[in-house]
């Protein structure tokens, strides 16, 4: 099965909420794999002292927002517009004014197993002596149709690219 993923561009807004949209075609309504983040790996925060937590040590920390899906069928696959923001927050150590991430998309088939993932990379300067800074990402994973398996069966997944103590941290900070 070939599937393919494609950046469509990025975009620096001031922070701003999008409506979550919905997977749809013209007036028919057509399967469409749902689009969700990964809990866990839905947020990131980055210390200066790679063994610290001290939240004095903090970088910076990221975190998806207004994640929004559309369907585009066409007659071998379907391309799925997926947008959303990366909302990146100036830490008290930071010192490059820049928040470097890497996340991922992925997409599981019919049983739960990744078939195709990609990781991209990108940074999110921090102009103007801000705090706070959004940055608009777009992908357009394709997934070709298959008689054995209708669309709904499969599933297109987002999150950060984490390490092991990174993923820890999530999960404390979660409790």
């Amino acid at each position: 099965m070939s599937l393919l993923f494609r950046r469509i561009g990025i975009f620096i807004f001031p922070f701003v909420a999008l409506v979550l949209a919905g997977c749809a075609s013209g007036e028919k309504r057509l399967a469409c794999p749902s689009v969700s983040l990964v809990r866990d790996l839905d947020r990131v925060t980055v210390f200066a002292a790679t063994d610290s937590t001290d939240l004095t040590d903090v970088a910076y920390s990221a975190r998806f927002d207004a994640l929004g899906a559309t369907c585009d069928h066409g007659r071998r696959g379907v391309v799925i517009d997926t947008n959303f923001l990366l909302v990146a927050l100036r830490g008290p150590a930071d010192t490059e004014r820049l928040a470097k991430l890497n996340y991922f998309v992925a997409i599981t088939g019919p049983d739960g197993a990744v078939i195709a993932k990609e990781i991209f990379s990108t940074e999110i300067p921090f102009a103007d002596n801000r705090r706070r800074v959004a940055l608009r990402e777009e992908v357009e994973p394709y997934i070709p149709y298959s008689r054995e398996h209708p669309l709904e069966q499969y599933r297109v997944l987002i999150g950060f690219q984490l390490d092991g103590a990174q993923v820890t941290y999530n999960q404390a900070a979660r409790r």
